[in-house]
């Protein structure tokens, strides 16, 4: 989608300010500028690969570059005036930043896009623990997704006003997840779309055995006749990490000393 794109889906689902955050770039800052309007605002952002995980810088001026450790990033971030959110902290692709988390200005919660739904309730749990304000995300990387989370802010419609809200707390999460059906096509599409890529990132990454296995179900996944198969392995990959997220979570909230992580 392109930038009008997204903007006119969020206008058209209630929202009135969005965040834009594209992985170690803020290209969006010029087209922010040129949109936001009185009743819509368009949030520069950045989603930076540190050292120690991913991590949003909201409301900053100037691309960060990736490869910091997470503190110096956030040095970085808050001579800019912004604020550092940790974005998906608990996933079990080990993305986010885990512990470390609690350096930062706020934690996300909820992930609309997140199949490991019970890392974010250790996220909720390990938010509360520490002090640190929960913001929801729709991590929309599809038409679907935007808007799906959102946040609820009692303050003015500028950048300011909403940044000091959310690092006073004041933040209330709204939204649901996207639907299973749409999270497994968009990873059949992403891999398609980057067919040669994907291929080299496995021989590079993966074991023998997990390699085979990753690159038949490619070939499955890229035939035109795999129509009604793609989906029950979609389901099968998902079923597994969801079983795999309890386990993590469970250890996660023990480690905290909290048992309580369903509730």
């Amino acid at each position: 989608m392109s930038p009008y794109e997204i903007i006119k889906i969020a206008k058209r689902r209630g929202l009135n300010a969005i965040a834009i955050t594209d992985h170690n770039t803020i290209k969006i800052e010029k087209f922010a500028k040129k949109v936001s309007k009185e009743d819509f605002l368009v949030i520069v952002g950045e989603e930076i690969d540190t050292k120690d995980g991913h991590l949003l810088a909201i409301g900053i001026e100037e691309e960060i570059k990736p490869g910091l450790s997470l503190e110096e990033t956030l040095d970085i971030i808050y001579s800019q005036g912004g604020i550092g959110i940790a974005p998906h902290p608990f996933d079990i692709a080990k993305k986010g930043l885990g512990y470390k988390a609690k350096l930062c200005d706020a934690i996300e919660i909820k992930n609309a896009l997140n199949i490991d739904r019970i890392a974010d309730k250790v996220a909720q749990r390990f938010a509360k623990k520490n002090k640190l304000c929960g913001v929801g995300g729709s991590d929309a990387h599809f038409r679907e997704g935007i808007g799906k989370c959102y946040n609820l802010i009692d303050c003015e419609l500028e950048l300011d006003s909403i940044l000091k809200a959310v690092k006073r707390g004041e933040c209330k999460v709204v939204g649901k997840y996207v639907s299973l059906p749409h999270i497994v096509k968009w990873y059949r599409n992403r891999v398609l779309s980057c067919y040669d890529e994907v291929y080299e990132y496995i021989e590079k990454n993966y074991g023998m055995l997990k390699r085979g296995l990753v690159k038949g179900l490619i070939k499955i996944g890229k035939s035109e006749k795999s129509t009604y198969l793609y989906l029950p392995l979609g389901y099968f990959g998902l079923g597994c990490g969801f079983i795999y997220s309890i386990a993590k979570g469970i250890y996660a909230s023990i480690k905290m000393q909290n048992f309580s992580f369903f509730r």
